[in-house]
């Protein structure tokens, strides 16, 4: 028991490195609240992270943004007109021409962008479409790394995600997204914001999960263990830990049951454990060099 209860100190103590790295040196909540277009990138920071290489994930989210920028015409000194010009090609965010398609030709499990015939149909009826499945030259910059890449959203799916997530902040009271879930989860809990998000197309539970725990982390919002289980990601990464703890757990609602078990009986956040597993199996190399080789405590 007291070697679980040190590992998840040391856990939640890489959660608030998380937290200091990845959320508060990149946004600001103001900033969050009061720019819808900020808002939105934060969401497709995170919604783009579909269980690919995250180099890649961070590549598609770039390139759409961009592309919206361009499209759009958004500006942070008109906001207002930037929403309303969005507002207007809602009639483009419709994905269930695509499904349509998937369907008709026997492709509902497949990419449908494979069949270049029917990509450049479906292209043809809607210019975002077109546009996200065209090629194009951006500059990316990853962990501090800038380069020049061509690059389109080639996977159905992505597309199909963005449409969705378009969709959902056209309608005004959803305009920024940071804020309307921000207040769902203040005011009526994690569940059913969770079951809504999960009907947007690409978002499971892992992204879903992702998304409002890093909303809970920047807005410090308490989370009950009992809903728990709706801010605690889980990847391929992470079900590895408890095999490496000699626990024989698969499941993904297990392995949140195991961790979440361990949080309310050691007294630690549940929210922070969750980013800190993340944080552990992706910088395992330097917190080896920080912590381990430098002799440095975790807490």
């Amino acid at each position: 028991m007291n070697d679980n209860k040190i590992f998840m100190k040391n856990i939640e103590e890489l959660g608030r490195r998380y937290q200091k790295e990845y959320l508060e040196s990149n946004f600001h909540k103001q900033d969050l609240e009061e720019n819808w277009w900020e808002a939105l990138k934060f969401f497709f920071g995170r919604s783009f992270m579909r269980g690919r290489n995250d180099k890649l994930s961070k590549e598609y989210m770039d390139f759409t943004v961009d592309w919206l920028r361009n499209y759009f015409s958004i500006s942070n000194d008109d906001l207002d007109c930037s929403y309303h010009r969005l507002q207007d090609e809602k009639k483009y965010f419709e994905k269930e021409y695509i499904m349509k398609k998937k369907e008709d030709n026997n492709m509902k499990r497949r990419n449908i962008f494979k069949n270049d015939e029917v990509k450049k149909e479906i292209c043809k009826k809607n210019p975002i479409v077109k546009k996200l499945a065209t090629k194009k030259e951006i500059e990316v910059n990853y962990d501090g790394d800038e380069y020049q890449k061509t690059i389109h959203l080639a996977n159905d799916e992505d597309v199909m995600m963005v449409l969705d997530v378009l969709k959902y902040i056209s309608e005004r009271r959803r305009k920024n997204v940071y804020i309307y879930l921000r207040d769902r989860i203040k005011n009526e809990g994690i569940g059913d914001i969770y079951i809504e998000l999960k009907k947007l197309r690409g978002i499971a539970d892992k992204i879903a999960t992702f998304i409002l725990r890093d909303i809970a982390l920047l807005d410090g919002i308490d989370i009950s263990y009992n809903e728990g289980v709706k801010v605690f990601p889980v990847d391929t990464l992470v079900r590895k830990i408890p095999k490496l703890l000699d626990e024989n757990i698969d499941d993904d609602k297990d392995i949140k049951g195991y961790f979440i078990d361990l949080c309310e009986k050691h007294d630690v956040n549940q929210l922070l454990v969750a980013a800190g597993l993340w944080y552990m199996v992706r910088k395992s190399s330097d917190i080896l060099v920080k912590d381990y080789l430098n002799e440095l405590p975790l807490y």
